[in-house]
């Protein structure tokens, strides 16, 4: 691969007119960073030529199954990334921190070019995603460990964010979002360590059918907007985001474009009412689920994705996939799949004419 050359397809050639980003999360390479699809620093040397393969503290724990042994870099639960090229300048522990100066720095410049002209920053980082790497202000600053020092260092993200947005006086009228893609990569031997249960109270973790694998935060701030802080208990996903962007900023979507995206914008105008009336998950096994009011079906029996066992094969007679009330059995312990068969089939079919149609608007 030639890296001195451009990377076609990014985000450039997507409706950003700046980027600067990392091609892929923290554990996989190439290991550099983009700045408007031209790699930063295209002297290429490989991560196991400067980073120790392990440490002689290094005991492995349950994620070691996502590393080669004798070619990775494993260093202790959550810090090991994938053996790979990588810029000669790159440095795997200042990834973040790169990342999120790029991003202050974007606010400041758009600010101090364009003051009255509206700007959107999409700043996704490489934490709390593995490599665990929490910089020297946060080792050691929280009870649980270093995925707890991590946290504690995104939330400074947040925070130093939202002080540059004051110090600039554009607080009052931009929308800050925190999110995340998925429920957290949490093993039960996780919980026993850290005595720390990252899903709860879910069932499962990140990939699974399961509620902990598609549980997120959603906290969005706008002060000129929203004038008083409150819980939207409705179901709402990501995907919306982009219908309901469409609506607040006066552009109309055509029928082919953000077909299962519903718009969620009158609930910055204070409505407390459902904005969708169902739910389709994929696992990362590839099964599908989906809810409708208090309803979830399961088309699979197992996770469906990371947590053992992932998919079972029914037996003769028994439930060929799972039925939980989330109201009443929001950790999905009792499934109800025998016992209400007229429910599976109208979610069954329901989800077939999704798939079918291509889109979720019924």
């Amino acid at each position: 691969m030639d890296y001195h050359k451009p990377v076609t397809n990014g985000p450039n050639d997507l409706g950003f007119d700046y980027s600067f980003i990392l091609p892929a999360s923290l554990d996989m390479p190439p290991y550099l960073f983009l700045r408007n699809q031209q790699p930063v620093d295209p002297d290429i040397v490989l991560t196991a030529d400067v980073y120790p393969k392990k440490l002689e503290r290094t005991v492995y724990a349950a994620d070691k199954k996502h590393i080669n042994e004798n070619n990775d870099v494993y260093w202790d639960r959550g810090v090991w990334w994938r053996n790979g090229e990588m810029s000669q300048s790159f440095k795997m522990e200042d990834c973040l921190d790169v990342i999120v100066e790029e991003g202050l720095s974007f606010i400041e410049r758009q600010h101090r070019e364009n003051p009255q002209s509206p700007f959107m920053l999409y700043l996704p980082l490489t934490g709390p995603h593995t490599p665990w790497l929490p910089n020297d202000q946060f080792k050691n600053s929280s009870e649980i460990g270093t995925y707890g020092d991590f946290i504690a260092q995104i939330d400074d993200v947040v925070f130093r964010i939202n002080t540059l947005l004051e110090r600039l006086g554009i607080d009052e009228n931009t929308i800050v979002i925190f999110t995340s893609d998925n429920g957290s990569p949490w093993e039960e031997e996780d919980t026993l360590l850290y005595g720390h249960a990252s899903n709860t109270p879910w069932r499962g973790q990140k990939g699974d059918a399961w509620e902990g694998g598609h549980h997120v935060p959603l906290f969005m701030q706008w002060p000129a907007k929203i004038k008083e802080n409150r819980d939207y208990r409705h179901t709402v996903s990501l995907i919306d985001l982009l219908a309901t962007f469409a609506e607040m900023t006066g552009q109309p979507l055509q029928e082919q474009q953000a077909e299962d995206s519903f718009s969620f914008y009158e609930v910055f105008e204070g409505q407390d009412i459902p904005v969708r009336d169902h739910l389709i998950y994929i696992s990362s096994s590839g099964k599908l689920a989906i809810t409708r009011g208090d309803w979830k079906f399961i088309d699979a029996v197992g996770s469906a994705g990371f947590t053992f066992p992932s998919n079972l094969k029914p037996v003769p007679g028994g439930p060929e996939g799972q039925l939980y009330n989330l109201r009443e059995d929001p950790a999905e312990q009792h499934n109800l799949y025998p016992h209400h068969r007229d429910r599976v089939e109208s979610l069954s079919r329901l989800m077939e004419q999704v798939v079918e149609k291509g889109h979720s608007r019924y």
